[in-house]
């Protein structure tokens, strides 16, 4: 069975979170890559992947993936994060605070170099990366960080992997641009599509 539209929402958030997890530390003004993430013991009864493309510029985020056939859009702008199905005309924007599931907790903002140790090094696609590992509670959870930093892309991730309690997710990057030439375009909300704010959606709902 496949999950629902808003199941796969809330996936898609969770796979962004890990992504910015493993570049958002290392403050590249621009850059462009592809990816492949797999989400294992989540929970859902299955294991979930996806693959697409990011962007940075700036400061904002542009996330473009395909999960169970859905093809999903994500930016992230100073103080919100809108996310969008192609072919829907609705979206919805979720603001970026520390109660957001996607917003900025202590390990998306961290150096895993500087609070992590070095484990090894290894070789991936013909580029030699720094091992680093972090353990870090995040939401009361023990969580481990490994992540391998090519040395020929500034410390960008070539593959990073999350273990918190029984699910693993793992991220491999390719293609990697650093700096690159993102349009504007790229990082522009789409016109036809109407956005829902679900912060003030929330305060109408009726408290239990």
């Amino acid at each position: 069975m496949k999950p629902s539209v808003s199941s796969r929402i809330l996936l898609g958030l969770v796979l962004f979170t890990a992504l910015a997890a493993s570049v958002h530390a290392q403050k590249f003004s621009s850059a462009h890559w592809k990816f492949k993430t797999l989400v294992e013991g989540s929970g859902s009864g299955q294991d979930v992947g996806a693959e697409g493309e990011m962007w940075l510029k700036n400061g904002t985020t542009r996330m473009k993936s395909e999960i169970h056939g859905m093809k999903s859009n994500m930016i992230v702008a100073e103080g919100a994060i809108y996310q969008w199905i192609d072919g829907h005309p609705t979206g919805m924007k979720m603001p970026r605070g520390p109660k957001t599931a996607a917003s900025s907790p202590d390990y998306v903002n961290m150096d895993i170099r500087a609070k992590g140790k070095k484990i090894g090094t290894e070789t991936i696609d013909g580029s030699v990366c720094d091992v680093y590992l972090l353990e870090v509670t995040e939401h009361g959870q023990k969580a481990k960080h490994t992540g391998w930093l090519r040395r020929d892309k500034s410390g960008f991730p070539a593959k990073w992997v999350v273990e918190a309690g029984n699910a693993k997710t793992t991220t491999t990057n390719r293609d990697i641009e650093i700096p690159a030439t993102v349009p504007e375009s790229m990082m522009t909300l789409p016109t036809d599509v109407r956005f829902q704010d679900m912060a003030e959606m929330m305060k109408t709902m009726p408290r239990q």
